[in-house]
């Protein structure tokens, strides 16, 4: 934004505000209806939201449209991060080792994003930000596949099992 739309880094600074802001409300609608659903349900919702998100950069052309983006963008990716850590909750829960075992599933989910921001700045220098963007949303659409095998659904203990 600042080499292609020449937006001063003061701009720059209260956009970041801006997504902050949205990051708060997205937690507050996360905590109010999306965390009462299916945690596999939520997890289809976010990759979509994530890949609406990553697209919608390509909607970027003005100072205004930088503002509404950035704040929606803050929003979806507070939606979409949120189920990634609840999944990483559940994989830990019972385990005898629940914090070790989060702190190392959010971890890889650390290091991948490290490396994939890494991976799209080579992309972007050979093919560009459009490009980019819409390879990052066909990357992220990959992961429906992921969610498809993905057991989240609680065991049920077997004296409350139906007859």
């Amino acid at each position: 934004m600042r080499e292609a739309m020449h937006f001063d880094e003061t701009f720059l600074g209260l956009l970041l505000s801006v997504g902050w802001f949205g990051a708060v409300l997205g937690s507050l609608l996360y905590a109010k209806w999306l965390s009462r659903k299916s945690l596999t349900w939520v997890l289809r919702v976010a990759v979509a939201i994530n890949i609406l998100n990553t697209l919608s950069t390509l909607l970027i052309s003005s100072k205004l449209t930088a503002v509404v983006f950035i704040f929606l963008g803050g929003l979806m990716a507070c939606i979409t991060i949120l189920p990634v850590m609840s999944t990483c909750a559940v994989f830990a829960r019972n385990s005898g080792v629940e914090g070790t075992l989060f702190a190392i599933l959010a971890s890889i989910y650390n290091v991948g994003q490290i490396a994939f921001a890494y991976m799209g700045g080579r992309v972007h220098e050979t093919t560009g930000i459009p490009f980019l963007i819409l390879f990052a949303a066909a990357v992220n659409a990959l992961i429906f596949i992921i969610v498809a095998r993905l057991d989240l659904e609680p065991a049920v203990p077997p004296e409350v099992q139906p007859a």
